[in-house]
């Protein structure tokens, strides 16, 4: 038996719920739907084929999202976890990006150490101790630096040697080595732009003795022999041993004039001392 006239409005009071929108459905003021992830309360009486949005039909009850996974969400990546600040990214991707982050670079608190003992590899400094490692290391960085001044050898060629710092050095056809030498190794000893000593070592075999050269408060002295095989006094120049035509005698003298000589006889076993004038020997006393 059908319901009497009028009797069919009883149910309609308040909203009613018509479950999903279905286009093909007639709906009347208070029918409420869900669609596209919200819920909408018709307006108007005889809606059909309207489908819900906003304005004169259809009136949000409560907003939702369309989307029912996170890869369908759209979300502003402001910190640029993804790349670029501000940029429109998935939420699916936001929330992967930052889940990696946390599950594999950052580290726990209880992997922080404070000391340069441990020996576990999934452990890190801390930033106090790591600072002082920078410090310890840059010690032994500046201490090596040193040494290597000590130590190095350090190849030079085509300059003028009496620039050179502190160091030792391979010369080679530089200007201001040893008369007649075309290489040397030298040792540089340099206090200032006024004081200095300059050794050079002959880097071959021959007959050069290592010799040496002094900057004297600005004025470079010139290069003296260190060695050689004749011996050489402050003043007197050098001094020769000589031995005579008969093998009877050595004699000891200087190259200069008027010094006395040493003269030693081997056959009488004397020792003569005389007067040597550059051409002339005059015995004074033997002994």
């Amino acid at each position: 038996m059908a319901a009497p006239a009028g009797y069919t409005e009883l149910g309609r009071i308040g909203f009613v719920d018509r479950g999903t929108y279905a286009s093909g459905t007639t709906y009347r003021i208070g029918d409420v739907v869900y669609y596209n992830g919200s819920t909408w309360s018709a307006l108007k009486d005889n809606l059909k084929g309207v489908t819900p949005a906003t304005g004169a039909n259809w009136k949000y009850m409560a907003r939702g999202f369309a989307a029912e996974a996170l890869s369908a969400v759209t979300a502003k990546d402001t910190s640029g976890v993804l790349g670029t600040a501000g940029a429109s990214v998935t939420s699916q991707a936001l929330v992967d990006a930052i889940a990696d982050k946390v599950m594999t670079k950052l580290i726990e608190k209880s992997k922080i150490v404070n000391n340069l003992l441990a020996t576990d590899a999934s452990t890190v400094l801390s930033g106090p101790m790591g600072k002082s490692l920078d410090e310890k290391i840059g010690g032994v960085i500046s201490d090596l630096g040193d040494v290597k001044t000590d130590i190095s050898l350090q190849p030079v060629t085509g300059i003028d040697i009496l620039t050179l710092t502190t160091g030792r050095y391979y010369a080679t056809n530089c200007t201001n080595l040893p008369t007649g030498w075309v290489a040397a190794y030298l040792d540089v000893e340099r206090l200032d732009n006024k004081w200095c000593r300059i050794t050079a070592w002959p880097p071959y075999d021959g007959q050069n003795s290592p010799q040496i050269t002094k900057q004297d408060n600005g004025t470079w002295r010139g290069w003296k022999d260190i060695m050689d095989d004749k011996i050489s006094f402050e003043g007197v120049g050098k001094v020769t041993f000589a031995q005579n035509s008969t093998a009877t005698s050595i004699r000891m003298y200087t190259t200069a004039v008027n010094y006395l000589y040493i003269e030693f006889l081997t056959a009488t076993k004397n020792i003569k001392f005389g007067f040597y004038n550059g051409a002339t020997w005059t015995d004074y006393w033997i002994m």
